[in-house]
């Protein structure tokens, strides 16, 4: 089952049945750093040429952390692709004929923060006001802070998936 679908309830169901039901659901993501330190401890297991596994057993259950090669690639390639979208999008607010407004700027950046999702925060955006009241303009700039996702993309080879 995906990550939160599952509640602690039909967990506690499918652990009593009669026979015993085994399952694979995906850790929630806030009871992952209660387990990072016993599973840092436990050595990896080649489970496919790609794929690695460390196995957590633990209160009658057991945890596994899948690190796989070709997810990490994908979700690179996707969060490059968010990114470079993030950063036309914001080219192309700024490269407007006619200066945006204060309040219509706030909302195309805010659309485009949407889009990005997650991976905007890696753009460290400024918006500088000018003039007042109905005449306020405001121009943009950004910075794509490069060492936030290098570090993230590091980070995210050591802990893939549980």
């Amino acid at each position: 089952m995906d990550r939160g679908i599952p509640t602690e309830e039909t967990l506690q169901q499918m652990r009593a049945s009669d026979p015993p039901l085994s399952y694979l659901v995906g850790t929630p993501k806030g009871k992952l750093t209660a387990l990072e330190a016993d599973l840092a401890k436990r050595d990896w297991q080649q489970a496919r040429p790609s794929v690695r596994v460390k196995l957590l057993p633990q209160k009658g259950e057991t945890y596994v952390l899948v690190q796989s090669q070709d997810r990490i690639v994908k979700e690179r390639a996707m969060r490059r692709h968010r990114l470079r979208a993030y950063l036309d999008r914001l080219a192309e607010i700024k490269a407007r004929k006619r200066p945006l407004s204060r309040d219509a700027l706030h909302q195309a950046l805010g659309a485009a923060r949407k889009d990005a999702g997650r991976d905007a925060r890696f753009v460290q955006v400024d918006v500088q006001l000018h003039g007042a009241g109905k005449t306020q303009r405001a121009t943009l700039s950004w910075k794509l802070d490069r060492t936030a996702v290098t570090r993230h993309e590091m980070t995210e080879s050591v802990v893939q998936t549980f």
